[in-house]
């Protein structure tokens, strides 16, 4: 379980503000949060992430949320669990992300 105070967690609940404070248009979250990759690969401590990558992880972490709604601990623990716990994951998630061709 991740800490409250993790950095992968105040940076996503950060994210999440600056999200809902911000009008971009017709992009989601992951989009948006792409913006900021130089901190997310910070935090997670992976420079060669890429945009695409982030992307497919939040959708990826954000789909799995909604289809298994037994959290209890809200929606930026369960993500900041979810990215953390995927984003070393090796050649499975990185299969995914190339499958995923409409990012």
């Amino acid at each position: 379980m991740t800490n409250l105070n993790c950095p992968v967690k105040l940076l996503l609940d950060e994210t999440v503000d600056a999200f809902s404070s911000y009008n971009y248009g017709n992009a989601d979250f992951a989009a948006f949060a792409s913006m900021v990759l130089h901190d997310f690969q910070s935090v997670l401590q992976r420079p060669e992430l890429t945009a695409k990558e982030l992307r497919v992880l939040l959708r990826q972490g954000q789909r799995e949320h909604r289809e298994n709604e037994t959290h209890d601990n809200g929606w930026s623990v369960f993500m900041a669990n979810y990215v953390s716990q995927n984003v070393n994951a090796n050649t499975s998630a990185y299969q995914t992300i190339q499958d995923e061709q409409t990012v």
